[in-house]
């Protein structure tokens, strides 16, 4: 195996450096910090984020007839409708036991 000479290797040295450099740098300004009061150990629940208006308007009927599908999940949705907003303020969430 060929030796590099003295000069040759401290300019390798100095290019891997810089690489290293350039990436850490640029990973660090890419991937943003979490702020100082967050905790890290709990995970984030719906009290975490507070809803500031709840929607208090019409409530839009579904579109059935944009999805074959969506005949099986009728009155679930229906019936969930009537129930008004549940979800983050603005929308109806319709909950099923079925696993399709």
């Amino acid at each position: 195996m060929r030796q590099l000479s003295p000069l040759t290797f401290l300019i390798v040295v100095l290019a891997l450096l810089g690489v290293g450099f350039f990436l850490l740098h640029n990973q660090k300004q890419a991937m943003p910090s979490a702020p100082a009061n967050a905790n890290h150990s709990a995970k984030p629940g719906f009290d975490t984020y507070p809803v500031a208006e709840q929607y208090k308007g019409p409530i839009a009927a579904p579109d059935f007839s944009s999805n074959p599908r969506t005949r099986e999940f009728r009155t679930r949705i229906t019936e969930a409708m009537k129930q008004g907003v549940n979800f983050a303020g603005h929308y109806v969430i319709a909950e099923s036991g079925s696993n399709q």
